[in-house]
């Protein structure tokens, strides 16, 4: 990390002397997907100057974003890191220390703190996943599933998981198939059209007969990969009873977790974008390729989702707050290992017992805060503990430190 702060650190004085601009980097920050550069510089030199500077900086340092900012008189180049670091979900759930009943633990923001969405919050009913091919909307679909399974008992949640394709090539194998062996799981997994509408229809009547009874418990978790495919292919025996669900699954402890790579040039049926623009009050937006579709997904302008990096790099979206976070992960051996140990541990099934109501997207206390780092006359970077609470923004908005939305 120091030799690659050394190189970044000359890199920027390289582009400053090319254009002729009095500053060099004294100093700054590492988090976990940003490192900003603090810089001795005159504002007389011009934040405007420096900012059209941005192409060359993002070239020389091969950089996917890179921002200059002017943060209470102080002047900064703060460089997104080229590859976004993994998150181990095993790691995470341990960091939380007790568990969070009915909340996923969906990954870590930039400043370290873990990302949680609380199942039970009024104001959430259910989730959208959406970006590109390559954006880890199949891994942060298994990482809900695990991670609520790793939290709460059988009697206080269930899952049920739809595959909407088939796969790619012949034997390979989809990211949700190893959930079948969780002790969570109501019905195997499903991929086949018929089997899917089957399963829906058997969902409308658990949702009458829960709404006939006013049974919330247990919480039933339906994840279902590749919407948009899904729906194609199952028309309307499919959407529609997907669309009822999401109307009416909610009030009767029903949340629809659905990923699509539908992007904004293309042509769903009606019904498939009727239900894209309504019922999902929590949106988890992956890498897209430009701004416009960063907005169709997100449902907000801004929200920066054109560049995020890809391989489970996400913002988490709720009304107009924005949080970016790094996806928690967790490989197939240690998935096995997992569901051995669940199974081991699971008692008979009983009531769930009430529990305590959390906020909807939280960012739980960091495990570990970013580092500060200092250049020497020589060049050497320098790494420290951090100095304060206020030594970092990420860019100008509140998130660092911020109470939780």
């Amino acid at each position: 990390m120091r030799h690659q702060l050394e190189i970044q650190s000359m890199q920027i004085e390289e582009v400053f002397t090319r254009h002729e601009v009095p500053a060099e980097v004294q100093g700054g920050m590492v988090h976990s997907r940003w490192v900003s550069f603090d810089l001795q510089a005159s504002l007389a030199a011009g934040l405007e100057r420096l900012r059209t500077l941005k192409d060359d900086l993002k070239a020389t340092l091969g950089a996917p974003d890179v921002r200059i900012e002017n943060q209470d008189g102080r002047l900064r180049v703060v460089v997104r890191q080229p590859q976004p670091h993994p998150v181990d979900l095993l790691d995470l759930v341990e960091a939380l220390g007790s568990p969070y009943p009915l909340t996923a633990a969906l990954g870590l923001a930039e400043d370290g703190r873990p990302v949680l969405l609380n199942l039970l919050a009024p104001e959430v009913t259910h989730v959208l996943i959406a970006g590109n091919v390559a954006a880890g909307k199949s891994g942060l679909l298994r990482t809900f599933a695990l991670s609520l399974a790793l939290q709460n008992k059988q009697s206080q949640v269930q899952l049920v998981v739809i595959e909407g394709s088939q796969p790619a090539a012949p034997g390979q194998r989809s990211e949700l198939v190893s959930l079948v062996y969780l002790p969570h799981m109501l019905l195997p997994v499903m991929d086949q059209v018929e089997e899917v509408a089957e399963a829906l229809a058997f969902l409308e009547r658990e949702v009458q007969y829960r709404k006939e009874q006013a049974i919330t418990r247990p919480l039933l978790v339906v994840l279902v990969d590749d919407l948009y495919e899904l729906v194609e292919a199952g028309g309307a025996p499919v959407a529609e009873p997907l669309a009822r669900l999401l109307g009416e699954g909610a009030a009767a402890g029903v949340r629809l977790v659905m990923a699509t790579d539908l992007l904004a040039g293309d042509s769903p049926p009606d019904l498939l974008r009727s239900l894209l623009r309504h019922h999902f009050a929590i949106r988890l937006v992956g890498q897209t390729p430009d701004a416009e579709t960063a907005r169709a997904m997100a449902g907000i302008p801004d929200s920066r989702a054109e560049y995020l990096l890809g391989r489970g790099d996400f913002v988490a979206v709720s009304g107009d707050a924005v949080v970016p976070f790094q996806a928690a992960y967790l490989g197939d051996s240690d998935l096995h290992l997992t569901v051995e140990r669940l199974h081991r541990q699971q008692q008979p099934v009983m009531l769930a017992q009430p529990v305590q109501m959390r906020p909807s997207l939280t960012l739980a206390d960091a495990p570990e805060e970013p580092q500060l780092f200092r250049l020497s006359r020589s060049g050497a970077a320098s790494l420290e503990p951090p100095a304060g609470e206020d030594e970092w923004e990420s860019d100008g908005s509140a998130w660092h430190g911020a109470e939780p939305f």
